[in-house]
């Protein structure tokens, strides 16, 4: 099943550059694997080259020496593909704020419910939060310097027009005066300023769904699982880099972190963090999707 699903993957992804109409053969080919059961799903084709993203993170991992324990922070179409593809035996927990009842693909998503274990909660407490973001301008960020990391920026910033954060902080479109226009608002000499700073409203709002005290969902995982072959980072805006300090160690050696959302100014997840990996000599960045807004990054742990 994996060589079937993995070749019509394949297919749909190099049809989509001949074809305008090859994603909604993809859209009507998940649909028959019941793996999209939405009505007038057609008609949701921007979802499609992000699902494909995430298929190219799923079988980076599915090529591994081993693939034993997976844990994806944020459930959703990801999801269907680690309970489809990943090999009998796998442990895959899923951790998201919502039950998978709350998705419009929740029946799909109960049909992989047998491989996938979905725990529903909070993966941070307010406390956890607060502590990282704690509005001081740094000069090392996650044992980098700032200055490492800012040389490795530029390919995580990229334009993304009317986005939201981009509105927000009045950054320009333009590729040249975006990267100046962020360097000139995220560094201060050589600190990098704390987010909650750069941006407090949304920062306050998102701290909204962190647990009021522990434990929390991902403190029992983390009970359950001491190491992770491949750690996926797809949940909120602002818990991403904190969740990076809770379990990047757990990843083994060889294992990877797979990171959604990769792109500042779509999005606040990832950019930091992917620069990080960048810099860092304990990770190599094996690949970097910049085909959709959101973008994707893999890197393995040396």
């Amino acid at each position: 099943m994996s060589f079937n699903w993995n070749r019509k993957l394949l297919k749909y992804h190099a049809a989509s550059a001949l074809r305008p109409d090859a994603n909604t053969a993809l859209l009507q080919g998940l649909a028959k694997a019941a793996l999209d059961t939405r009505a007038g799903r057609a008609n949701d084709r921007h979802n499609v080259p992000v699902f494909l993203q995430y298929a190219v993170g799923v079988n980076f991992a599915l090529n591994l020496d081993r693939l034993e324990t997976v844990l994806e922070l944020g459930s959703g179409y990801s999801s269907l593909l680690w309970g489809t593809l990943a090999p009998e035996g796998t442990r895959i927990f899923s951790v998201d704020g919502k039950p998978v009842d709350a998705y419009d693909i929740r029946e799909p998503l109960l049909a992989v419910a047998h491989r996938v274990r979905f725990v529903t909660g909070p993966t941070l407490t307010r406390e956890q939060y607060r502590a990282f973001y704690d509005s001081r301008t740094r000069t090392e960020f996650l044992g980098l310097p700032v200055a490492a990391l800012r040389a490795h920026l530029g390919p995580f910033v990229r334009p993304q027009g009317r986005s939201f954060y981009a509105a927000t902080l009045g950054l320009p479109e333009e590729p040249g005066a975006l990267a100046r226009a962020v360097d000139g608002q995220l560094f201060r000499g050589d600190g990098l300023r704390c987010l909650s700073t750069l941006l407090p409203e949304r920062w306050k709002a998102d701290e909204e769904f962190c647990a009021a005290q522990g434990p929390t969902a991902l403190d029992g995982v983390l009970a359950e699982a001491d190491s992770f072959d491949a750690v996926f980072y797809d949940c909120g805006e602002f818990s991403t880099l904190p969740e990076w300090t809770l379990t990047s160690q757990r990843i083994r050696p060889g294992g990877l972190a797979i990171l959604h959302d990769v792109h500042f100014p779509k999005s606040v997840k990832s950019f930091l963090l992917c620069a990080m990996l960048a810099a860092s000599p304990e990770w190599d960045v094996l690949y970097h999707d910049t085909t959709t807004p959101q973008g994707l990054c893999i890197a393995r742990r040396r």
